[in-house]
């Protein structure tokens, strides 16, 4: 197996992203199908999932044998994207027992990892399609410095949505405050029915962290149904984020 990142922008993204997996989940099982590679993983606490999909054709090379499945510990992915740096390619290469990972300037290898794999016993969930009442593009900085503001005050917000205004509402038993977000300030935004639901800002604030993977977020909400808050990379390629509404057992059943 070879996958190659030539590109300086998108080798620094590809950098970003894994040396983030580990504010997330502890392991990761990483599948290279035929056509992509693909990750899915829940937190500990199973009230938030994450869905990783690159598309072949997002990497200048992306050749595995055949499809193959490995596991590996994401503090050991963040410590050696760590040291990646710009301007430099990415070059994976994967054997029965290890994940090796080259960092290269031109054709010259100026660091080379080698990285023991684990076993990990993972099923991927089935994710079903839904209808969200609420589709929401806006600027990653914009909605992390929200999310950002809220948490100041409280450990949840709630959300409302309809035709004219999205509001984030945050309270404590000292202060109250809401930040309200009108289509002028949002790059896309449409509502098919109107939306009150809450969440848990530490997970949006997580989600946040993986900010430099895009300059865009996609968000899309309903009524008692998990929050959709996706990364674009390309066409065909995503970050995705899935969040349980806020309920009083906190769980949501994603099968």
């Amino acid at each position: 197996m070879m996958i190659t990142i030539n590109d300086p922008t998108k080798a620094n993204k590809f950098a970003t992203l894994f040396q983030n997996l580990r504010v997330f989940t502890q392991e990761v099982f990483i599948v290279l199908e035929e056509e992509k590679l693909y990750i899915q993983c829940m937190d500990t606490s199973h009230i938030s999932m994450l869905e990783i999909s690159i598309d072949k054709s997002w990497f200048d090379n992306y050749m595995p044998p055949k499809s193959d499945t490995f596991g590996i510990s994401t503090a050991l992915l963040n410590k050696v994207f760590h040291t990646h740096k710009q301007g430099q390619s990415i070059e994976l290469h994967l054997d029965d027992e290890h994940l090796h990972i080259h960092y290269l300037n031109g054709k010259k290898k100026e660091k080379v990892f080698k990285l023991k794999l684990m076993d990990i016993d993972s099923e991927t969930l089935g994710i079903p399609e839904q209808e969200y009442n609420v589709k929401l593009n806006i600027e990653t900085k914009a909605f992390k410095s929200i999310v950002d503001e809220l948490s100041l005050f409280s450990d949840t917000t709630t959300i409302h949505c309809t035709d004219e205004n999205i509001g984030f509402h945050a309270q404590n038993d000292m202060c109250e405050t809401c930040t309200n977000i009108t289509n002028e300030k949002t790059i896309s935004y449409n509502v098919s029915d109107e939306v009150h639901t809450t969440f848990n800002l530490k997970y949006l604030q997580l989600f946040c962290q993986f900010n430099k993977v895009s300059d865009k977020i996609n968000i899309h909400m309903s009524n008692d149904l998990p929050l959709r808050f996706e990364y674009t990379l390309n066409d065909n390629s995503y970050v995705c984020f899935y969040l349980a509404p806020k309920m009083d057992d906190d769980e949501y059943d994603y099968d």
